[in-house]
């Protein structure tokens, strides 16, 4: 495994920017508590990746070595939209759907909050997410820790659902708050366009949250509010993880593969 993960890194090159899949990075160089960083060319996160080019995948396929894509759109989200050429790759596609609470389980959903109150639900809203999805979000650690690896994980923005399953991995791995937050807060980088791009696709068109640009700004305190809201009720995101049904041994495997020293 050593020789093929050096490899992989080797290949990568973190300057490049896929011309179609918007929000796009490489999770890897990120700090560690105690010492390394992220390995580079192992885990990816973006937007909806249906508008790749040729290109696109090419440098994915022979460059990166990607062998999964864990797409966290709803059913009907995947089904609408698909995956583009990714459908007829190589590459093991799997929808692994985030379940959120209901509206009748909030006060005020989320997409009728005013602008200036959203940063202050939706890292509550974040963390009702995860508590419905555990057994889902163990299922995509599974099928990471399983040679899942190189892997892309998107929603349709790689926003909301994309960031509460990057900051599981991250900050179970050891990548302390401040950098999980940062690395949230990237998304502002592509806002504009991602935003374009959603309400030029049937399912989101008219999705009137994404007609105002204020409601999509990314706060950082969301994701320090979720990070501090899952440790009141689980102490850390790794023991959500166990309690989801994640295996001390699958852990170890996720930090071995994914950390370097």
């Amino acid at each position: 495994m050593t020789d093929r993960r050096v490899q992989e890194t080797d290949a990568t090159d973190p300057g490049w920017v896929p011309e179609g899949v918007l929000n796009f990075r490489d999770l890897g160089g990120l700090p560690v508590v105690g010492g390394g960083r992220v390995r580079r060319g192992r885990l990816f996160r973006s937007a909806t990746p249906q508008l790749m080019t040729e290109g696109d995948l090419e440098w994915l396929r022979s460059r990166i070595g990607l062998r999964t894509v864990i797409d966290l759109r709803f059913a009907k989200e995947s089904a609408a939209e698909g995956c583009g050429l990714l459908a007829d790759s190589d590459i093991a596609v799997v929808n692994i759907p985030f379940r959120v609470p209901k509206p009748a389980d909030l006060s005020t959903p989320v997409a009728e909050q005013a602008p200036a109150q959203i940063s202050e639900v939706l890292g509550p809203f974040y963390v009702g997410m995860v508590e419905l999805s555990a057994e889902r979000i163990a299922r995509a650690v599974h099928l990471l820790v399983d040679d899942g690896m190189p892997a892309l994980f998107h929603c349709a923005a790689g926003k909301d659902r994309t960031g509460i399953l990057a900051a599981l991995l991250l900050s179970t791995v050891g990548v302390p708050d401040d950098a999980v937050v940062a690395d949230y807060v990237r998304t502002n980088e592509s806002l504009d366009r991602m935003m374009a791009q959603l309400r030029s696709l049937d399912f989101y068109a008219d999705r009137v949250h994404l007609q105002e640009p204020q409601r999509n700004t990314v706060d950082g305190g969301v994701m320090q509010g979720f990070l501090d809201g899952l440790r009141r009720t689980h102490g850390s995101p790794r023991e959500y993880l166990l309690g989801a049904g994640v295996t001390e041994a699958e852990l170890a495997v996720l930090r071995d593969d994914l950390v370097e020293r």
